[in-house]
């Protein structure tokens, strides 16, 4: 059965900080002049988790670019929250956000590999198949007899 998929906000990604972490975040845009520091991140972290279900070669994607599988939005939450330690240092990661990092980067790895599908978009578009280019080459000589004279 084909579903909405699902767009992450900024608000999704605030709502899982704490306070401090946010009034680091926010010192941080202010500080920076940078306002759109978490789109930025959003859209990063949407573009790797659409990358990771086309690696399957057995999901397909929504036509809308920005949208995900609602079941992948937690992943995507925590991976953002990854991505702005990553950029603001100071914003301390707290034992269950670093174990739920780990596990949406494991979920991520089962869908890439193809050992978890993802729901069918209402809009979707087919991937490339899995290994569906191949490159080959044929064997060379590089013995010295085959290279005397070079």
């Amino acid at each position: 059965m084909a579903i909405n998929w699902t767009t992450l906000t900024e608000d999704d990604l605030l709502c899982a900080l704490n306070k401090p972490q946010l009034d680091l975040l926010k010192a941080e845009a202010i500080q920076t002049n940078n306002a759109s520091l978490c789109s930025k991140i959003i859209e990063l972290v949407v573009s790797r988790i659409r990358a990771e279900i086309t690696a399957s070669g057995i999901n397909m994607l929504d036509e809308n670019y920005a949208k995900i599988p609602p079941e992948l939005k937690e992943c995507a939450i925590r991976l953002a929250i990854e991505s702005l330690h990553v950029r603001v240092p100071s914003i301390e990661l707290t034992q269950a956000q670093i174990r739920a990092i780990d596990d949406a980067k494991e979920i991520l790895t089962r869908v890439a590999i193809g050992k978890l599908p993802v729901s069918v978009s209402k809009n979707p578009v087919k991937t490339a198949r899995k290994n569906a280019i191949q490159h080959a080459s044929r064997p060379r000589n590089t013995s010295g007899k085959a290279l005397e004279g070079y």
